[in-house]
């Protein structure tokens, strides 16, 4: 990526497309009582796009495509449903195919409370640490 400004993505060799990762976060729902736990699955994307913009805009429609419903081993309905796009970043890798998952973590929590992000802290530390190289 060589000082190019990430928000403005490819370049010239690629005529202004780049490949970008996008992390979401997917929902599933069960409607058996005796399970009051929702599974969470932290997903990345693959998505090729001219910006960050565009390239969230990508992510979360393939996301949406991948929403499903169907009954469960033991009869009841279970859901899967994109939740909310958590972060989107720059590859810059030409070669690649737009919608490939290359990473999920699965996660539990009870109702309506989200998981904890397990990714959160690294980002966090990841932002200070990239802060501090530029002083």
């Amino acid at each position: 990526m060589g000082g190019r400004d990430p928000a403005k993505g490819g370049g010239p060799r690629t005529g202004g497309w780049s490949w970008w990762t996008a992390r979401i976060l997917v929902r599933c729902r069960c409607d058996d009582p005796a399970d009051g736990n929702d599974t969470w699955d932290h997903v990345m994307l693959l998505v090729r796009a001219r910006n960050g913009g565009e390239a969230a805009r990508t992510a979360a429609a393939k996301a949406r495509e991948q929403d499903t419903e169907y009954s469960g081993g033991t009869g009841y309905r279970v859901r899967w449903r994109f939740e909310r796009l958590l972060e989107v970043h720059e590859t810059g890798e030409v070669d690649l195919v737009s919608g490939v998952e290359i990473h999920s973590l699965l996660g539990t929590g009870r109702g309506r409370k989200r998981p904890e992000d397990p990714l959160a802290a690294w980002s966090a530390f990841r932002r200070r640490s990239l802060a501090s190289r530029r002083k």
